[in-house]
């Protein structure tokens, strides 16, 4: 995988427990993501806000949205919502949808420390950010000051607390702690 040939990494098979754990995961972490963007237009972010030029596509000329922290909470509030309603619908149980908001967290939670470590060398500021990791983790990511997220840490934290208002305490404390136990994973 590192040297660019995913055929080279070795091949494992898990049982069909496993199999479909997995792939409902996958199937929410997925949904999560797509509602999150869904809920930007949803709830009008996109709407009468300015937009930067990105400069490197001159022919074309995208525009970028930037969007305010606030407005990505509201979005990851909505996706949680979105994904509990699918997983109704899926007959996905409600503890694998909340697990699967945790998991996607996480993902980003180590892409951030895998962009610090390669930065180490050219961005002293990492460094510090990755300290700061150690004594408070929400910190780590979207604590720089160009960044346009919240920090992934934080952002799971504040679903983590939100699933109580959709499903009962029992399950969202089982989902909770299955999504503790994918982190230490």
């Amino acid at each position: 995988v590192l040297h660019g040939n995913a055929s080279l990494a070795e091949q494992y098979n898990v049982g069909p427990d496993a199999q479909h754990l997995a792939e409902n995961l996958r199937y929410m972490m997925e949904s999560f993501a797509i509602g999150h963007e869904y809920a930007h237009i949803l709830k009008g972010h996109l709407s009468g806000l300015p937009q930067s030029r990105d400069s490197s596509t001159a022919s074309t000329h995208p525009s970028i949205y930037t969007p305010e922290w606030i407005e990505e909470l509201s979005a990851d509030d909505m996706a949680t919502e979105i994904v509990l309603d699918m997983s109704k619908v899926r007959n996905i149980h409600p503890h694998t949808a909340i697990a699967s908001v945790h998991l996607l967290f996480i993902c980003f939670e180590l892409v951030d420390k895998v962009v610090n470590l390669l930065m180490a060398s050219v961005d002293r500021d990492s460094r510090v950010w990755d300290a700061l990791t150690d004594v408070n983790p929400i910190f780590h990511e979207g604590g720089r000051a160009l960044e346009t997220h919240p920090a992934a840490f934080g952002r799971r934290i504040r679903q983590r607390s939100r699933f109580h208002e959709f499903v009962a305490k029992r399950i969202a404390d089982e989902g909770n702690e299955m999504g503790e136990d994918l982190n230490v994973l």
